[in-house]
Protein backbone atom coordinates (compact mmCIF):
# COMPACT_ATOMS: atom_id res chain seq x y z
CA UNK A 1 0.00 0.00 0.00
CA UNK A 2 1.38 3.29 -0.78
CA UNK A 3 1.94 6.08 1.88
CA UNK A 4 -0.74 8.64 2.34
CA UNK A 5 0.67 12.24 0.72
CA UNK A 6 -1.29 14.64 2.70
CA UNK A 7 -0.43 12.53 6.10
CA UNK A 8 -0.54 14.54 9.55
CA UNK A 9 3.34 15.86 10.42
CA UNK A 10 4.56 14.56 13.82
CA UNK A 11 3.43 17.45 16.38
CA UNK A 12 6.41 18.13 19.70
CA UNK A 13 3.99 19.35 22.01
CA UNK A 14 7.35 21.45 23.22
CA UNK A 15 6.99 23.38 20.07
CA UNK A 16 3.52 23.89 20.08
CA UNK A 17 3.31 24.87 23.64
CA UNK A 18 3.18 29.20 23.20
CA UNK A 19 0.28 28.43 20.69
CA UNK A 20 -1.60 26.00 22.46
CA UNK A 21 -1.61 28.59 25.73
CA UNK A 22 -2.39 31.31 23.66
CA UNK A 23 -5.50 29.71 21.57
CA UNK A 24 -6.49 28.38 25.58
CA UNK A 25 -6.57 32.31 26.74
CA UNK A 26 -8.86 33.43 23.80
CA UNK A 27 -11.15 30.60 24.39
CA UNK A 28 -11.05 31.71 27.83
CA UNK A 29 -11.95 35.23 27.46
CA UNK A 30 -14.83 34.36 24.19
CA UNK A 31 -16.42 31.91 26.33
CA UNK A 32 -17.49 34.56 29.05
CA UNK A 33 -19.46 36.64 26.94
CA UNK A 34 -22.05 33.58 26.00
CA UNK A 35 -22.00 32.80 29.96
CA UNK A 36 -23.92 35.77 31.06
CA UNK A 37 -26.41 34.35 28.24
CA UNK A 38 -29.81 33.10 30.21
CA UNK A 39 -28.83 29.18 30.99
CA UNK A 40 -29.87 26.70 28.11
CA UNK A 41 -30.14 23.04 28.77
CA UNK A 42 -26.91 21.19 28.21
CA UNK A 43 -24.81 24.79 28.46
CA UNK A 44 -25.24 24.82 24.19
CA UNK A 45 -25.15 28.84 24.31
CA UNK A 46 -21.41 28.72 25.27
CA UNK A 47 -19.75 26.74 22.36
CA UNK A 48 -17.61 29.26 20.16
CA UNK A 49 -18.22 28.37 16.03
CA UNK A 50 -14.63 27.60 14.01
CA UNK A 51 -14.33 30.22 11.25
CA UNK A 52 -11.80 29.62 8.49
CA UNK A 53 -9.85 32.68 10.43
CA UNK A 54 -10.41 31.81 13.90
CA UNK A 55 -13.72 31.86 16.34
CA UNK A 56 -16.72 33.82 17.22
CA UNK A 57 -19.72 33.77 19.16
CA UNK A 58 -23.08 33.31 18.68
CA UNK A 59 -25.43 35.53 18.23
CA UNK A 60 -25.72 37.75 21.75
CA UNK A 61 -28.29 40.58 23.21
CA UNK A 62 -27.10 42.93 25.72
CA UNK A 63 -28.93 46.13 26.72
CA UNK A 64 -30.85 46.36 23.55
CA UNK A 65 -28.11 45.48 21.19
CA UNK A 66 -27.53 42.84 19.22
CA UNK A 67 -23.84 41.70 18.53
CA UNK A 68 -21.17 38.94 17.75
CA UNK A 69 -17.52 38.73 18.13
CA UNK A 70 -15.10 37.29 16.03
CA UNK A 71 -11.50 36.30 17.23
CA UNK A 72 -9.60 36.30 14.16
CA UNK A 73 -6.79 33.90 15.22
CA UNK A 74 -4.61 34.24 12.18
CA UNK A 75 -5.09 38.52 11.79
CA UNK A 76 -4.76 39.00 15.53
CA UNK A 77 -7.65 41.13 16.13
CA UNK A 78 -11.24 40.94 17.44
CA UNK A 79 -14.26 42.34 15.30
CA UNK A 80 -17.41 43.36 17.01
CA UNK A 81 -20.12 43.17 14.70
CA UNK A 82 -23.43 44.86 15.94
CA UNK A 83 -26.79 46.00 14.29
CA UNK A 84 -25.69 49.62 14.95
CA UNK A 85 -22.25 49.38 13.07
CA UNK A 86 -18.80 46.92 13.65
CA UNK A 87 -15.27 47.68 15.31
CA UNK A 88 -11.98 46.04 15.07
CA UNK A 89 -9.51 46.01 17.91
CA UNK A 90 -6.27 44.04 18.62
CA UNK A 91 -6.67 40.95 20.33
CA UNK A 92 -3.87 41.28 22.50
Amino acid sequence: MSKRLNAWPTLVYEDLAPMVDYVNRVVQVAGKYTLDEPFEVGWGNTVLGVTPRGLRTPTLRQRGVTFTVHYSLLDGGVVIEADNGSRTVPLS
